[in-house]
């Protein structure tokens, strides 16, 4: 398991090239997990989070996660990195309930609404689920 560093309630799991979160990952930290770093991989969903049921923060640079993205309900999460991914936030297509501290500083953005515009202007800051 090279690659894998945990420290305390810090799990990261970088440059892997893992197009999953492995299960293991779960099975092994996700009832103690507080902070996640994913970075550097190849995830395209993010299903196998929902086991991360105490994650506060997650961070998700660099991978290849688009406009399809599902985030499962984290009530702890307060943030959330998705630097150079390859989501619009296009409306109606990324959901989150919570108001949290959003990085998004993305590959491929495409300004499509008001909510769009006003997610520009605040991002980084902070996401009201009412904007999308």
């Amino acid at each position: 398991m090279a690659g894998l560093v945990v420290s305390g309630a810090q799990v990261s799991y970088i440059s892997q090239d893992c197009e999953e979160i492995p299960e293991f990952l779960g099975r092994k930290y996700g009832h103690m997990a507080k902070r996640l770093d994913l970075s550097f991989n190849l995830l395209r969903s993010l299903e196998g989070l929902k086991t991360f049921s105490y994650l506060e923060e997650l961070i998700l640079d660099n991978n290849l996660l688009g406009n399809d993205l599902l985030l499962p309900r984290l009530p702890h999460l307060h943030t959330l990195t998705l630097n150079k991914n390859q989501i619009s936030f296009q409306r109606n297509t990324c959901k989150m309930s919570n108001e949290f501290y959003v990085s998004a500083k993305l590959k491929y953005v495409k300004y499509s609404s008001r909510a769009d515009k006003a997610f520009s202007r605040l991002a980084p800051g902070i996401l009201h689920s009412n904007l999308l």
